[in-house]
């Protein structure tokens, strides 16, 4: 690893890229609209992420509509369009597509699953409604062999952690105050492994089908069994550091629309200029038309 001066920061430079995944769904409720906003995204590596990054971009999707996202790809006039391989979801997780679970869970267990794609290396999940909104390199968020995760309190989302912890044999009480927070996240193909196979010691059977099955009944997430597993297990301090990272770098901006209320003063000025954090979220759960997104990023991402 080297160093490489920056007008405004110093960036290590790494040698190994890290890949993407993204699950994408279109043909349903507030989903729709998700390949414009997948567009967007697109646009905002080409224009923000340093040379060489995200060599390889998989995007998974129900088996029904990998036609159409293919289509729309091919349309593409970025860059980072020709790094993205589409996939199915049975082609990740056999079998998925036909378990009657809601789609928000069915993602979550295919971000876990394609960690088989990259054994021992680095990874980040990603959503269509996010996009970056400054200039950046992953070894800002990669260093010495650990990566940046942002956090939050656990009372936020204290649901998720409590439910994660009860799929991992944990006491709730061991979940600290300050937990790993949502998409985008980096994780590392070798604890991802390890937790899934301590999910499966602890309830034997695949562990995909126990998370599905467990969704019925408890709102576990895939990034607070990541956290709570890697500490259970004594890996997280081995492969992660807590933010904010050494150069006070965020991965998550601290402008982001999760409800629909916020989007009107939406500070999309200090979102781009300011030093809030690279990747900002405009949830599409949070209905806002993507056109009106567009008018607002106008001048910002190309």
């Amino acid at each position: 690893m080297k160093t490489q001066a920056n007008s405004e920061h110093l960036i290590l430079t790494m040698t190994e890229p890290v890949p993407i995944i993204l699950t994408i769904k279109e043909d349903a409720d507030y989903h729709q609209g998700n390949y414009a906003r997948l567009d967007i995204l697109l646009r905002s590596l080409d224009h923000f992420a340093s040379s060489h990054e995200f060599d390889e971009i998989l995007l998974v999707t129900p088996d029904r509509e990998l036609p159409n996202l293919r289509s729309h790809l091919a349309r593409s006039p970025t860059v980072a369009a020709k790094r993205i391989e589409c996939v199915s979801d049975s082609a990740i997780v056999p079998g998925i597509e036909s378990h009657p679970a809601a789609p928000w869970y069915k993602q979550q267990v295919l971000k876990l699953a394609a960690h088989r794609r990259w054994p021992g290396r680095f990874y980040m999940t990603m959503d269509a409604d996010i996009f970056a909104t400054q200039r950046f390199s992953m070894s800002q968020f990669i260093v010495d062999g650990r990566s940046l995760l942002d956090t939050e309190t656990r009372e936020h989302q204290w649901r998720w952690f409590a439910a994660s912890a009860a799929i991992l044999d944990m006491d709730a009480a061991a979940v600290p105050a300050a937990v790993m927070t949502v998409t985008p996240c980096i994780y590392h193909a070798s604890v991802v492994a390890a937790v899934l196979d301590e999910i499966e010691r602890l309830h034997p059977g695949p562990w995909d089908q126990h998370l599905l099955a467990r969704c019925f009944d408890i709102e576990w997430t895939e990034h607070a069994i990541y956290f709570l597993g890697a500490i259970k297990l004594g890996l997280l301090d081995k492969f992660h550091f807590l933010g904010p990272a050494p150069q006070a770098w965020r991965l998550h901006s601290l402008n982001a629309v999760y409800m629909a209320e916020v989007w009107p003063g939406w500070d999309t000025p200090a979102c781009f200029s300011g030093w809030t954090g690279v990747f900002t979220c405009i949830a599409s759960s949070a209905r806002i038309p993507v056109a009106d997104i567009e008018a607002k990023i106008a001048g910002y991402i190309p």
